[in-house]
């Protein structure tokens, strides 16, 4: 989970920035990659975003909606990552 949580925001951010510069194989790639750490982690809508990204980049279809995708699930993310961070520092204290 750590290394999920540490590792996310930035590709993440690189997937926001490849939008950007229209780097459409680029983006493709990044939502791919991402997409499998985000089902690991029940990240459904971050994962459905990454999904549609996926899609259009791949397809060259509604490539104006990107920069908004991506915009959103850098934002979910942000809200879901303390959530996930807080149940993994409350199994740590079970632990303890």
């Amino acid at each position: 989970i750590e290394l999920f949580l540490s590792t996310a925001p930035s590709m993440l951010e690189s997937l926001v920035e490849k939008v950007r510069l229209k780097s459409w194989h680029e983006v493709y790639l990044k939502a791919h990659e991402l997409k499998g750490s985000l089902g690991i982690f029940r990240m459904n809508l971050v994962l459905e975003l990454a999904a549609r990204m996926e899609s259009n980049a791949k397809a060259g279809d509604h490539l104006e909606e990107m920069p908004a995708l991506a915009d959103r699930a850098l934002a979910l993310f942000g809200e879901i990552a303390p959530l996930l961070r807080a149940e993994m520092d409350r199994m740590g204290e079970m632990k303890s």
